[in-house]
């Protein structure tokens, strides 16, 4: 009786195998391994283009800065931190009004470029270049 339960459970373990190999995998997102899961995802905000604010800043009469020179602007990345000693400053309030604003978010002015900037880790969520020239 013994040996008939053994071989029954053994057989019951066979024929759901098959089964579970077979199994349709779900998309990588879905299995563990996504950007979002090792804390590298940048979120997916509206960020206005880059020729609506350069528009925005022309009617503000807020041009006229001084880019930044190129090897120090290259660094100035989507997903990397703010360069350190880098200067910046907050965006003037005229364009503030009319930008987006987004928990933890802030926008700052680096040159003549226009960066949405997570608060809390200082990482570059979008770089508007030149929109300040």
């Amino acid at each position: 009786m013994k040996h008939s339960a053994t071989l029954y459970a053994a057989l019951l373990s066979l024929s759901v195998a098959p089964g579970a190999v077979l199994a349709e995998k779900g998309p990588p997102a879905d299995r563990g391994h996504g950007a979002s899961q090792r804390g590298d995802a940048l979120p997916q905000l509206r960020v206005p283009s880059a020729r609506q604010v350069r528009q925005w800043a022309i009617e503000d009469q807020l041009t006229g800065r001084k880019p930044l020179p190129p090897g120090i602007r290259k660094n100035l990345a989507r997903g990397k931190p703010l360069p350190p000693g880098i200067a910046r400053k907050m965006a003037p309030q005229p364009l503030l009004n009319r930008l987006p604003r987004y928990d933890g978010h802030d926008w700052q002015v680096v040159g003549a470029d226009l960066v949405l900037l997570n608060v809390a880790t200082q990482v570059v969520v979008d770089v508007l270049m030149g929109v300040l020239e």
